[in-house]
């Protein structure tokens, strides 16, 4: 399976085993190549076929009906077999995590909870860690990042114990980073931000007989002062905490983990720390590959700088190249006017001294102006001169 497979290929292979092995030498889900086949026209087994050609039943195999536009474009390329075998042992290596932690490791006693749990829950429990009118409490630019109400704090620290314990196992680094006020996760040469938050149902606020009358009484009250007194105020909303917990592990893509009425949190521990590690698998991945782009990028920028460079002295040295040609025609040419200008002289006897200095002077003009003669000017060559300021500076 080295060439790219198409539409005829796909359909013969998908009814020569079944699509839940297949889907994986293509780096595809079961339900992903699924959609893969109806989107180009390719017809499925049926459920429970497979278990009844095991049993030795014979079963009929629908035709692969003609491409209608747009289904024929298809190209397929399965995995490397390197590729294919690393996804491998990942999945194995989930499998095994995902069964091998239990909601008995989360533990109640401050004590043993993890060192960074054992600090959350001793600030969190401070008063002034406290955000009304929710009446969350976290201070993530001092201990994990945490949001949850007081009656949710110890449940969501030994949580998170749990889930720091089983990370670290499989040597992931913890630790808080108080410039950003976010909890990070060091794992597989990638970082992953780690919360947990609770969620708190929000309902529309009606108004008490004595909120009212506070706020009737200050309308008919005139106000003296600086402006310091606090003015009664009817919240819009109330906030009633649930106890359901979130856990999100932030990268790009980033996962989340809730709680439902029937499997809290601490049942699906095993699949947090799976998923975890699967999400930090596939960040780094995406990181990498993004680093091998931006690698290619500026090497194809550099050879197009490199490249535009070259161009650009090129055409500097031929328009040096025409300029000299220029100016070695223009030489000779006055060197031939010069002659010309002896030659008549000589011949109606109106040479002199003074002709002859002139044609020395010219005679240097063109040397001057000749590239392959070198030579410079006094004056020409000189640097331009300074204009003298007004008197009265």
């Amino acid at each position: 399976m080295s060439d790219r497979i198409d539409r005829k290929k796909l359909y013969d292979l998908v009814w020569s085993e079944p699509i839940s092995t297949l889907a994986e030498k293509f780096g595809y889900s079961d339900v992903g190549l699924s959609k893969l086949c109806k989107r180009h026209g390719i017809p499925l087994p049926a459920r429970g076929h497979w278990a009844r050609i095991q049993a030795g039943q014979k079963l009929r195999q629908p035709p692969l009906p003609a491409a209608k536009a747009g289904q024929d474009g298809l190209a397929l390329k399965p995995l490397p077999d390197a590729e294919r075998h690393s996804r491998a042992a990942q999945k194995a290596q989930s499998a095994a995590v995902r069964h091998s932690i239990s909601a008995d490791a989360v533990v109640r006693d401050t004590e043993k909870l993890h060192p960074l749990a054992r600090g959350a829950r001793r600030r969190l429990r401070q008063k002034d860690s406290r955000v009304d009118p929710k009446q969350l409490r976290y201070a993530p630019k001092e201990v994990l990042d945490i949001e949850v109400t007081p009656g949710s704090i110890d449940r969501a620290t030994s949580i998170a114990s749990a889930v720091l314990v089983a990370l670290e196992k499989l040597g992931a680094t913890v630790l808080v980073d108080r410039d950003k006020g976010r909890t990070v996760l060091a794992l597989m040469d990638t970082q992953l931000r780690i919360k947990i938050s609770e969620h708190v149902a929000r309902s529309d606020h009606q108004a008490t007989v004595a909120e009212q009358r506070a706020v009737e009484r200050d309308r008919n009250n005139i106000r003296w002062g600086s402006g310091t007194v606090e003015y009664p105020h009817i919240p819009r909303h109330d906030f009633t905490p649930t106890g359901l917990l979130t856990i999100t592990a932030s990268g790009w893509p980033h996962r989340s983990w809730r709680d439902t009425r029937r499997t809290p949190l601490e049942q699906r521990l095993g699949e947090v720390v799976a998923g975890i590690l699967s999400l930090a698998e596939e960040v780094r991945d995406r990181e990498q590959t993004e680093a091998r782009k931006k690698a290619e990028h500026e090497c194809k920028v550099q050879r197009y700088e490199r490249e535009m460079a070259r161009r650009t002295e090129e055409r500097a040295a031929y328009r040096q190249l025409r300029l000299d040609a220029k100016r070695w025609v223009a030489a000779n040419e006055l060197r031939a006017y010069l002659r010309a200008v002896g030659s008549v002289a000589a011949l109606h006897g109106t040479d002199s001294n003074e002709l002859a200095e002139w044609i020395g002077w010219a005679s240097r003009k063109a040397d001057w102006l000749d590239p392959t003669v070198l030579v410079s000017d006094a004056i020409l060559d000189a640097p331009q001169p300074e204009k003298p300021r007004s008197w009265y500076w």
